[in-house]
């Protein structure tokens, strides 16, 4: 059947493919796209959203954040998670799977200091990184990661 085919394909027997949950309790029930996020993000500011996502990035070294694309392959905009208050943390090797995040999503301007300091954490050469941007974060509340 069908059913084995894919069960091949996977690089994890098929038990790794539960979900894992971390932080608190999901409130909302309704999620929302992270393209239509993205697409409307000032009407979105400071608001507490669910919303599904592509885990490009996750903090190298102790899971304390990590970013979400919406999966297609041009996807440039990116959406960095922080969880609250340091409450909890996820793999390091999480990245690659499917996240569903409850958080409050914000837009913020991050300092060239601090972007080196993330792409460092993130693994990535913190000397290609100039100058300030503007980042969409969410500081999550709870999160499942599928996969």
């Amino acid at each position: 059947g069908v059913g084995n085919a894919e069960a091949k394909l996977e690089k994890k027997p098929s038990s790794a493919a539960a979900t894992s949950h971390f932080g608190g309790e999901f409130t909302l029930s309704d999620s929302v796209t992270l393209a239509s996020v993205l697409d409307k993000s000032e009407s979105f500011s400071g608001k507490n959203i669910k919303v599904r996502g592509h885990i490009s990035r996750v903090c190298k070294k102790k899971g304390c954040w990590f970013t979400v694309t919406t999966g297609s392959a041009d996807a440039q905009t990116f959406v960095r998670i922080t969880m609250k208050d340091y409450g909890f943390f996820v793999p390091l090797d999480c990245d690659g799977k499917t996240a569903v995040i409850e958080g409050v999503f914000t837009e913020r301007v991050v300092e060239e200091a601090m972007r080196k300091h993330l792409a460092k954490d993130g693994g990535e050469d913190p000397t290609k990184v100039k100058g300030k941007t503007k980042e969409f974060t969410m500081v999550a509340t709870a999160i499942d990661i599928q996969g």
